[in-house]
């Protein structure tokens, strides 16, 4: 009864909210590149390949609990279990991809 409540007040606050703000202007400043710690960073693409796989896996309740990890991202996005030098790289890209989201906040 009360989640349904909230839930009611929930969609009635989007109902009268009027909003005309296009979604790709939403994202824009995520899809320029920028400085961070004087290297430049890539653009971050929320809609294309990786980066949308990226954005999709920590969305995952999981995550919830004890945090975003590096194992955890590279069991969801990269398809087999590698060697110990593929590994490393493996590891490093999947830092690289992480920091995408958190240079922009």
């Amino acid at each position: 009864m009360v989640s349904q409540r909230a839930n009611e007040t929930y969609l009635g606050a989007f109902a009268t909210m009027d909003d005309t703000t296009r979604f790709a202007g939403l994202i824009r400043p995520l899809e320029q590149p920028c400085q961070y710690h004087k290297h430049r960073v890539r653009a971050l693409r929320p809609a294309q390949g990786d980066d949308s796989r990226l954005l999709e896996a920590s969305q995952r309740g999981e995550f919830a609990l004890n945090g975003l990890r590096n194992c955890d991202l590279q069991r969801l996005l990269c398809d087999s279990a590698l060697q110990d030098p593929e590994q490393r790289r493996r590891s490093a890209a999947v830092s690289r991809t992480l920091r995408l989201p958190r240079v922009r906040g």
